[in-house]
């Protein structure tokens, strides 16, 4: 990986195994899958760059990208196919030098017994239930030394894991990431837990995380479609198969209560709108084609009636049908009902179809039609107001003579 920005000085690193891109920041390479936007890091770490003294400099700045990107990126499985986040301490030699020349160093004894004690005091602070200062620990460990004569870098100021500790230190990673994530989730911060687990590629546990997301999914099918895009990497059938359980537990459940209120005349097509939702969250044709027909036919029955309140219940079933033709047909019709039912001065009722049949301005007339005549007969009422009490007055007055009162 070379990373130049196009500033004098540039640091190369030869990697013990294929580095993760996505993971980091490359020159060559923008790589889909990262939340968080490295570039904004690197930029800010650039900023503080001398560049009287560009190589350590540039070292010092490339460093500190790469621990934010690892600490705080969120990654996508697609991104590493194994766990490679940390695999830029992997290293057995590294390259470094200023923009006039690149020298090649082994990693010695020196840099080892860095990687041995940063390993060592890591692991005793996870034991110690000290996550937050093991993590501050490996920040403190990458940091370069500011007191470090940038012209004159040595070797044995970087960290360097012996080949032998890759995997102990990937388990170590792991086990510090599993107590983010665990925190995160008895918080109730599900995406959080889900983000910790894929950063530190403990994909088993971000797995079962999206379930359990998915299974209190508010409503809006947010959780399924993150648990959807997640299982396209995955690639695990026990986890498709619980996602999709899930997701069909939930569409029946709205379409049940579709169900009930059709039956009582209390129609609520949204219902089966939220039901196409979640299907369309987990992409599964068959499970939406299904509930789009049920609308559909629930539309059709609604369509023979000639009321518009009605025949706007059915348009909304037919939207979630897609059945563009046959709203068609009902806007026709509607438009047929509104005229019918002006002539009769019916213009509450004409302005419904009117609106169904997508005439807004007739719809508007028979509005204020209908607020004109709401008008006229308040106005009758209150001036009928004093003789009506008068008259109640009297019929009061005789009840109480015939009672003797």
């Amino acid at each position: 990986m070379e990373i130049s920005n196009g500033i004098p000085g540039r640091l190369r690193l030869s990697l013990d195994g294929a580095i993760c891109e996505a993971t980091f920041f490359s020159a060559r390479r923008e790589t889909p899958g990262i939340a968080l936007p490295i570039a904004k890091f690197r930029n800010a770490a650039m900023e503080k760059i001398d560049h009287k003294a560009p190589g350590h400099n540039l070292i010092r700045a490339s460093l500190a990208t790469s621990l934010v990107a690892i600490l705080l990126a969120t990654t996508t499985l697609q991104a590493a196919e194994s766990c490679k986040q940390f695999s830029f301490i992997y290293r057995t030699s590294f390259e470094q030098g200023d923009g006039e020349g690149m020298e090649t160093h082994q990693c010695k004894e020196s840099n080892f017994s860095k990687g041995d004690t940063l390993f060592k005091k890591m692991q005793g602070m996870l034991n110690a239930d000290q996550p937050q200062q093991a993590r501050q620990e490996l920040e403190r460990a990458l940091a370069v030394n500011e007191n470090v004569d940038f012209n004159k870098f040595k070797v044995n100021e970087e960290l360097c894991v012996r080949p032998a500790q890759k995997k102990p230190f990937e388990t170590l990673m792991q086990q510090l990431g599993k107590k983010f994530s665990a925190n995160a989730e008895n918080r109730g911060k599900l995406n959080d837990a889900i983000n910790i687990n894929m950063r530190y590629c403990l994909y088993d546990d971000a797995a079962r995380v999206h379930l359990i997301a998915a299974e209190k999914d508010s409503g809006d099918a947010s959780a399924l479609k993150f648990a959807q895009s997640f299982s396209k990497q995955y690639s695990s059938k026990s986890f498709n198969d619980k996602l999709q359980s899930i997701a069909s537990k939930q569409s029946q459940a709205y379409i049940d209560r579709e169900n009930k209120f059709f039956k009582t005349s209390s129609y609520s097509p949204m219902f089966l709108g939220q039901a196409v939702g979640i299907m369309d969250a987990v992409e599964d044709t068959a499970g939406k084609s299904k509930i789009t027909k049920l609308a559909e036919s629930r539309g059709d029955e609604l369509a023979t009636q000639n009321s518009c309140r009605i025949l706007t219940i059915a348009r909304e079933y037919y939207q979630i049908a897609h059945q563009d033709n046959k709203i068609k047909t009902l806007k026709t019709k509607a438009m047929k009902i509104g005229t019918d039912l002006e002539k009769q001065n019916n213009t509450q009722a004409a302005s419904v179809c009117y609106e169904l049949a997508g005439d807004d301005s007739r719809a508007d007339k028979m509005q204020q039609a209908t607020e004109a005549k709401a008008e006229k007969a308040e106005a009758a009422l209150q001036k009928n107001e004093p003789a009506r009490k008068a008259k109640f007055s009297k019929e009061q007055d005789d009840m109480e003579k015939e009672l003797g009162l």
